[in-house]
């Protein structure tokens, strides 16, 4: 399938642009950082990064099975697995968001979803 699928660094701006592409394409959006927190709250403190990043993969794979395109944004650590590589590349056309060194600072010193802000 050919989605449309984001990556980018925390802050770069993945979700506000996926959710604008989807809404310019007509078409859904999906945030898989939204998707696998749904599926079991608190995973990355409570099984930690490895189980999240597992559970990361396997949404991407379920998704590459998807006949309905979308608008995906990825966790900015999916792409940094290296056995996601393969799947990223069948979900479709890749757009890379790149910041600023200093606009991304910025952004994430603000950010309540940033892991190292959380309380």
């Amino acid at each position: 399938m050919n989605h449309i699928v984001i990556i980018g660094f925390m802050g770069s701006g993945k979700t506000r642009v996926g959710k604008r592409l989807a809404k310019d394409f007509d078409l859904p959006f999906i945030d898989i950082d939204r998707v696998v927190t749904r599926k079991i709250k608190d995973i990355f403190d409570k099984f930690g990064e490895p189980f999240y990043r597992a559970l990361e993969t396997t949404v991407i794979k379920e998704l590459i099975k998807d006949q309905e395109q979308k608008v995906i944004s990825l966790g900015s650590g999916l792409p940094m697995q290296e056995q996601n590589e393969k799947y990223i590349k069948q979900l479709g056309t890749v757009v890379y968001l790149k910041g600023s060194y200093e606009t991304l600072k910025e952004r994430l010193e603000n950010s309540k979803s940033n892991p190292d802000r959380r309380g």
